[in-house]
């Protein structure tokens, strides 16, 4: 971590300064007050620090996760360039989140939060976001869980404004990630919901689909909006139309243009990318490099 190697040569300064004054002449004790200050403050800020260097020099992910994006058809598509910055984003993304269990003591596992980060990655490839801020704390169940705002249901996902956290169960997580085909995605849908209602606060519109669209949202997945309310464990009118269009047009977009293509091109422009043809993108962030350089 940068912070952690700033420190590095303000501790060795400490630790001669202690050495002289020990046992050469305790004048050099005042000067231990610098260093000894300057550790506090980048112990206190290293995040912010961290934070800092990392948006600027961004990280790719361990070598034991790269094999796990196999599974994303959206990063598979991607040209190699783009699969370095999604895999940047992932990185950040897992950096810039508090993952927790419901304890908060143990520790969420690895492909667990990198199935979350490469879930939510796709909203954001094509801009400069790193986070969804205020949401940036994850709470990680093992399985189903009730919670406040469905106390008496055991359900897989939901979001709570309030203290910014996002709520998900591993298992059905990973499924998600791993068979969209199969199993409605929470992670994707999750930030969708995210997505919108940020984008809502700051007044800014977003292309919906009408109530009547549902028969050919249904036809995109290849499952009815009854057996994803099933999946998640909620009722069929507290599943959110727009989340669900704008998951299936990452998922599933060769039928989401051939069903709805007047929607595909308004999310093409709202996320700054064709997930049929990432050329424009392509091109567009190798414009934005030459320019700051």
């Amino acid at each position: 971590m940068p912070a952690l190697i700033l420190s590095i040569p303000l501790f060795l300064i400490v630790v001669v300064l202690f050495c002289l004054s020990l046992w050469v002449n305790d004048s050099y004790a005042p000067y231990l007050v610098i260093p000894f200050v300057s550790l506090a403050v980048i112990y206190v800020f290293s995040p912010e620090i961290n934070w800092w260097w990392f948006k600027r020099h961004p990280p790719d992910v361990p070598d034991q996760l790269k094999p796990f994006f196999r599974y994303s058809a959206y990063y598979q598509r991607l040209p190699e360039k783009l699969q370095l910055r999604f895999r940047q984003k992932v990185a950040m993304f897992m950096l810039g989140v508090d993952f927790k269990t419901p304890d908060e003591e143990g520790k969420v596992p690895g492909d667990i939060q990198a199935a979350l980060a490469a879930s939510v990655v796709p909203l954001i490839l094509g801009t400069e976001t790193l986070q969804f801020e205020p949401f940036e704390h994850v709470v990680v169940y093992a399985t189903p869980f009730p919670s406040p705002q469905y106390p008496t249901r055991l359900h897989l996902s939901e979001i709570y404004e309030e203290d910014g956290v996002s709520l998900f169960s591993a298992e059905h997580l990973l499924k998600g990630f791993v068979q969209p085909e199969q199993y409605f995605p929470i992670g994707l849908y999750e930030y969708a919901r995210i997505f919108l209602r940020l984008r809502e606060k700051q007044n800014l519109p977003s292309p919906m689909p009408e109530a009547t669209d549902w028969p050919s949202i249904e036809q995109i997945a290849g499952y009815s909006r009854a057996r994803i309310a099933q999946w998640i464990n909620l009722e069929e009118t507290e599943i959110v139309l727009p989340a669900v269009a704008i998951t299936h047009f990452f998922l599933f977009p060769e039928r989401f243009r051939a069903v709805l293509p007047e929607l595909y091109a308004a999310y093409c422009r709202l996320f700054e990318q064709d997930p049929l043809d990432f050329g424009g993108l392509e091109r567009r962030l190798e414009v934005v490099s030459e320019y700051r350089k």
